[in-house]
């Protein structure tokens, strides 16, 4: 299925969010889930914050178990549309991951973000990387530039080294539509499909009235880097996601 035009949110199967966990009676989950109902998705994964990473908007590994009994018991509502529960985990300093692997374990799909550089050069950044793209349960390492555009060119990270290390493992990165990241930008989302690997375009939204525009800078950035609907994860079906979950597992 080719891209729609840029201000399309929807390009194929489903779009990846992070989500405030809690909004008055409501979970913020729930209203994103509404929103790419009504966007004509066919999935959504929900993918709040692990609890250290430098957020205000946190699931503290307590609260997990309550986030997947809702969700379950909210799917049912929102049919057709698909509710993946995921989680985005912060990369540690040493490399370890914010939640165990029994506990990453427990979700459809594992995201993993290195928000806090440590005061860490570009060959330890990029070590940092590897190590979570080897563990069997991260399936999405996220905006791997950390770049804020106008503020901060992001990480001088090794991205040949990682492109490697992604196909080899099976592991997928993002291009964020955010505005404060579009990251993978245009130049390296090009090098990383080119290279072999499986990209997902993400909203990376925390709010669910900007989840439509923010999959539509995504959108923009991917076709700046001739991203093709066969390179994006989520632009197959929720099924196809739980196989390229399943595999990497498998393989783990």
């Amino acid at each position: 299925m080719p891209f729609r035009s840029a201000t399309t949110p929807k390009f194929g199967g489903g779009v990846f969010t992070t989500t405030i966990t809690r909004r008055r009676k409501l979970p913020t989950w729930f209203h994103a889930s509404a929103a790419a109902r009504d966007l004509d998705y066919d999935f959504i994964a929900i993918t709040d914050h692990s609890e250290r990473a430098g957020s205000s908007r946190t699931l503290a590994r307590d609260d997990i178990g309550r986030q997947r009994v809702e969700i379950k018991a909210a799917r049912s509502r929102f049919r057709p549309l698909t509710i993946l529960h995921g989680i985005e985990v912060d990369i540690m300093p040493d490399g370890s991951l914010d939640f165990p692997d029994e506990v990453l374990a427990g979700f459809d799909l594992v995201l993993a973000s290195l928000h806090d550089a440590a005061g860490h050069d570009g060959v330890t950044l990029t070590e940092r990387y590897l190590s979570a793209m080897r563990n069997p349960f991260v399936n999405v390492v996220t905006h791997p530039a950390n770049r804020a555009p106008g503020r901060f060119d992001g990480y001088d990270v090794e991205f040949d080294r990682l492109f490697r290390a992604a196909v080899e493992s099976g592991t997928a990165l993002e291009i964020d539509g955010a505005p404060n990241h579009l990251d993978m930008d245009g130049a390296i989302a090009r090098r990383a499909v080119a290279a072999g690997v499986t990209v997902v375009v993400s909203s990376d939204s925390h709010r669910a009235t900007g989840l439509g525009q923010q999959m539509a800078f995504g959108i923009g950035t991917a076709r700046r880097g001739w991203v093709e609907p066969r390179h994006v994860l989520n632009a197959r079906s929720a099924e196809d996601v739980r196989a390229f979950v399943a595999m990497k597992r498998t393989r783990g």
